[in-house]
């Protein structure tokens, strides 16, 4: 009878091993990624959530942005948008791995290492990453320059983002300003308009009060030659005022018995001439009488 291998004792030779050997990748993990935390279940078992988490600590290791693998922009009138935003991180980071691996001699890196994640391919993803992890370590010095290098661009590009973002609202805040100040001058010219008719009208009205000043004043020379004259003829009257109270005598009855004098005398002159023109009158019809025979006579006599 030929000889045959014991198949439960090389299962349990191949589990043991294989314990072994989770064991010490687990220790390599806490050694070189000693944040991410892994059990001999989660290598048995490993599930989605596990290899992302993993992936995800080292694209930080290597200083990666992760953001730019989540997080992403998706139209909301999409339909089904809440599975692009579940799924398209997923492809992001599948890309991302597919290459690094393809460097690291796997090739066939897809889909499933991450969704649907198998014990052994898991454990050998892991291991070819930690070995990956260690030779970067010990090549760290060659190449400290250069992610020296990147560190300083990663905080050039976030100070930018941030210089972005301040020049964007700045920008965003001086458009707001010359919307209001155009609104403002706007405003203004109409102020300005306003104030230019309202100064024509005030400037009317001043030729109009100048006109009337004028008019005034010629009415005020007007009135100072009146009052002028008013003064003259004022003074004249004074003066003659002055003359007659010289002129008064200081006993009225004398005065007053002279006018009575003056009026008898006056009376005996009219009377004197009353009789004179009676006496002429009578002389003139004499003589009108002697006039009417001489006249009569002459003709009397050129008759014979």
């Amino acid at each position: 009878m030929a000889w045959q291998p014991n198949i439960t004792t090389m299962a349990k030779q191949n589990k043991s091993s294989m314990h072994v050997e989770y064991v010490n990748l687990i220790n390599e993990l806490e050694q070189y990624m000693p944040q991410f935390k892994a059990t001999i279940k989660d290598l048995q078992e490993p599930s989605q959530s596990f290899v992302t988490n993993f992936y995800t600590d080292v694209f930080n290791e290597f200083f990666c942005d992760v953001n730019n693998l989540i997080e992403i922009h998706i139209n909301q009138n999409l339909t089904y948008h809440e599975m692009y935003s579940e799924t398209v991180p997923i492809l992001n980071m599948c890309t991302a791995l597919k290459y690094i691996y393809s460097k690291l001699g796997i090739d066939d890196f897809g889909l499933n290492d991450i969704c649907d994640p198998s014990s052994k391919r898991t454990y050998r993803l892991l291991q070819t990453m930690i070995n990956f992890i260690k030779y970067s370590d010990e090549k760290i010095h060659e190449v400290d320059a250069k992610m020296k290098a990147v560190r300083n661009m990663k905080d050039t590009i976030d100070s930018l983002k941030k210089q972005k973002d301040i020049i964007v609202n700045t920008i965003n805040k001086k458009s707001l300003d010359r919307i209001q100040r155009g609104a403002e001058i706007k405003t203004v010219a109409e102020e300005v308009k306003d104030g230019k008719s309202e100064l024509a009208k005030i400037q009317k009205h001043r030729d109009d009060v100048l006109k009337e000043l004028e008019k005034v004043k010629q009415d005020q020379d007007d009135i100072e030659k009146k009052c002028s004259k008013l003064c003259e003829l004022k003074d004249n009257i004074i003066r003659d005022i002055n003359d007659l109270r010289a002129q008064i005598v200081e006993a009225p009855d004398l005065l007053k018995a002279d006018h009575e004098r003056l009026k008898r005398l006056k009376n005996e002159i009219t009377e004197k001439k009353s009789a004179m023109m009676a006496q002429v009158s009578a002389k003139k019809q004499t003589v009108i009488i002697l006039e009417q025979e001489l006249a009569s006579t002459r003709k009397n006599d050129y008759v014979c």
